[in-house]
């Protein structure tokens, strides 16, 4: 499940995030929106604030997520 979903679900705000991992909201904002990539511990931190490891959440920018882009593109430039 990607991350704006997952955080929806469990009625958390980036602020609450923010507070329970110490990275800026700013960040996490960026993060949900596929502009920057979180490192490794980043991850870590807002996956275990949510209560899920980060192999659980489908983050921006991870290869699953640009294959299915890719098709996509593929589909809509081959029809």
């Amino acid at each position: 499940m990607d991350l704006i979903t997952l955080r929806a679900m469990l009625r958390k705000t980036q602020w609450d995030l923010k507070v329970l991992t110490g990275i800026h909201q700013s960040k996490l904002s960026l993060i949900e929106r596929g502009y920057i990539e979180p490192n490794k511990q980043e991850k870590e931190l807002i996956a275990s604030a949510l209560g899920f490891s980060a192999n659980d959440i489908d983050w921006p920018g991870d290869s699953g997520i640009q294959e299915k882009l890719d098709n996509l593109t593929n589909d809509l430039t081959h029809d």
